[in-house]
């Protein structure tokens, strides 16, 4: 679900269902990989930025 939501452009939704999973399989490299990669394609402010990070 992380993937489909972050290839929707849905970072939010996408950090959600990335940490859904690393809760069943915290030891996961490609989750932790996945759930470390997903930013927005264009953030909306600084702020926004920051707490992306």
């Amino acid at each position: 679900m992380g993937n489909i939501f972050r290839n929707m452009a849905l970072p939010e939704a996408a950090i959600h269902w990335h940490g859904e999973a690393l809760a069943l399989r915290p030891d996961d490299l490609i989750l932790n990989l996945n759930h470390l990669c997903v930013l927005p394609i264009v953030a909306t402010s600084v702020e926004r930025i920051g707490g992306l990070r």
